[in-house]
């Protein structure tokens, strides 16, 4: 009897040893994880070494990684979530499944000490982490690689093979990417070989300059804001096309007069506000004469009265024409006055008829031409003509019978200017 008692002993020692051995952890070789420095807390089971491979807890990694983690014990599998990754993960099986994609374990996910432990490389580094082994001190570390860094900006990571990109610009094939500062896109770099005048710009200014591009990508029509998510995402595949349309510029040096029916075909070509505005010389005094001659001229070069300032025009002889009042003519010297003392209000921040440096409405367009004078109108929104007309004193204005010309300014933030004599 004691026989059998010693060789049940033997046994169960024999067992105890193979099972450490298959585990591969001895009593004093506690693994440590840390994430971007910071040292993961496990509250039951620490990590263990298997076959070669760490196995952790899913849960205290992946929490702290700030996903949803969840267990079904019916199927045996846990499943990670957050914003951009869906992972699940089944025990005994060594393939995991990341947003459809299956990826192979080295070692099988298995519950041990009542927790779901699974091989620490394969799955973290699938969701965009590094994963390195510091072998001195027994520590997983996992870091905030570069794709992390876009996920945490906004964008979502890139698969490990994508489809061909290509930027096409008036046509031609052309280099489009961007930099990463402070774990968000900031700079783009447009490199044509046509045209190197777009450089680098931030994110809000190619917004500005491509709002006058027709867009596409992989043939559906897109807006700017659109435009510029394609360009900042590391997963963008396709064909990506921005042709900018002919612009007319729309340059009078005299009074000039366009029916309704003219004045849609050149709004169809005029030019955008922002290829048209430059800022106000010195808006912190008068412009000396010379000065003014040159911003005449930049004025001009720049391509003259844009789209904006066009469509008040239209809608405000549409209304002239309905109260059986002739239509404006557009004066140049109205329409420079009116986008100067837009300029002025957007560059000092103010809103008035009155201007510091060169005084009311007719001061201004005297400025320009000693022997005009004018009324004028404030206006701000898309369209103030509706708000003019629905205001006593606008409408007034707006329809005096014996105005003849009319001249409209608008830059952001200045809001319109309608000047008539």
């Amino acid at each position: 009897m004691k026989s059998k008692s010693k060789m049940l002993v033997c046994a169960m020692f024999i067992i105890a040893m193979a099972m450490s051995q298959m585990i591969g952890v001895s009593a004093n070789s506690e693994v440590r994880v840390t994430i971007n420095g910071q040292q993961v807390n496990f509250a039951d089971q620490t990590p263990a070494i298997i076959d070669g491979r760490t196995l952790v807890p899913v849960r205290g990694v992946f929490e702290m990684l700030d996903f949803d983690v969840n267990w079904d014990s019916t199927t045996q599998t846990a499943t990670l979530v957050n914003t951009y990754y869906i992972v699940n993960i089944s025990i005994g099986n060594k393939v995991f499944i990341n947003n459809g994609q299956n990826h192979t374990l080295d070692v099988y996910a298995q519950i041990i000490g009542g927790r779901t432990m699974l091989p620490i490389r394969a799955v973290v580094e699938s969701v965009g982490y590094s994963v390195a082994w510091d072998s001195t001190t027994n520590t997983v570390v996992i870091s905030t690689n570069a794709t992390e860094q876009m996920i945490l900006a906004g964008y979502s990571p890139a698969p490990a093979e994508t489809e061909p990109f290509v930027f096409l610009l008036n046509g031609v094939e052309s280099e489009i990417s961007y930099e990463i500062n402070e774990w968000q896109i900031h700079t783009i770099h447009i490199n044509s070989p046509w045209n190197r005048t777009y450089g680098s710009m931030l994110m809000g200014r190619l917004r500005q300059i491509f709002a006058d591009y027709r867009l596409t990508h992989n043939g559906q029509s897109i807006n700017a804001y659109d435009f510029v998510e394609v360009v900042a995402n590391p997963n963008r595949t396709g064909i990506l096309t921005a042709d900018r349309p002919q612009r007319t510029p729309v340059v009078l040096t005299e009074p000039t007069f366009f029916t309704q029916e003219q004045l849609l075909s050149i709004l169809a070509t005029a030019p955008m506000p922002h290829t048209t505005i430059s800022a106000t010389p010195h808006p912190e005094r008068m412009m000396t004469i010379a000065e003014r001659d040159a911003w005449i001229e930049e004025y001009r070069e720049l391509g003259g009265i844009h789209a904006y300032e066009l469509r008040i025009i239209y809608d405000l002889n549409e209304v002239r024409v309905e109260q059986g009042l002739q239509p404006f003519a557009i004066c140049p010297y109205l329409s420079i006055a009116a986008r100067l003392h837009s300029q002025l209000m957007s560059d000092i921040w103010f809103s008035s008829h009155e201007d510091p440096f060169y005084g009311r409405a007719g001061d201004r367009v005297r400025f320009f031409n000693s022997e005009l004078g004018a009324t004028e109108n404030l206006g701000g929104g898309d369209n103030p003509v509706d708000a003019w007309y629905n205001s006593p004193g606008h409408r007034t204005t707006m329809l005096w019978p014996t105005h003849r010309y009319a001249g409209v300014g608008w830059v952001s933030g200045g809001g319109f200017v309608l000047k008539l004599r």
